[in-house]
């Protein structure tokens, strides 16, 4: 076998092993802690449908100024967020304080 052929095989496989690959990438939403009602019906529609198209989706609570003295109303939002997309998804990471933000993501129920 010549080196030119070798080497065009080569990539053909390599090429067909790229398709197979599936990468599986997230979403980000993010709210603040005094997200108005419709602000958060919105991006938790937003949510929904990433979830039903396959997407994990982090949530990110971002804290401004003050808000960080009271932690636990971003607590009650994303308990409020998994109560709204109950059935939907199964939570990979509970929330988590992560300097002025905090994060959760949520992966789509297997359909098996």
């Amino acid at each position: 076998m010549n080196y030119g052929k070798f080497v065009y095989e080569k990539n053909k496989r390599e090429k067909a092993a790229k398709k197979k690959q599936h990468s599986n990438k997230a979403k980000e939403i993010k709210f603040h802690v005094n997200v108005e009602k419709h602000d958060y019906d919105y991006k938790c529609n937003h949510a929904k449908e990433f979830l039903e198209k396959g997407y994990k989706v982090k949530l990110t609570i971002q804290y401004r100024g003050r808000e960080m003295a009271h932690k636990e109303l971003g607590f009650d939002l994303m308990n409020k967020i998994k109560a709204e997309l109950n059935g939907l998804c199964q939570i990979e990471a509970h929330p988590k304080l992560q300097g002025r933000n905090m994060a959760m993501i949520v992966a789509p129920v297997s359909k098996k």
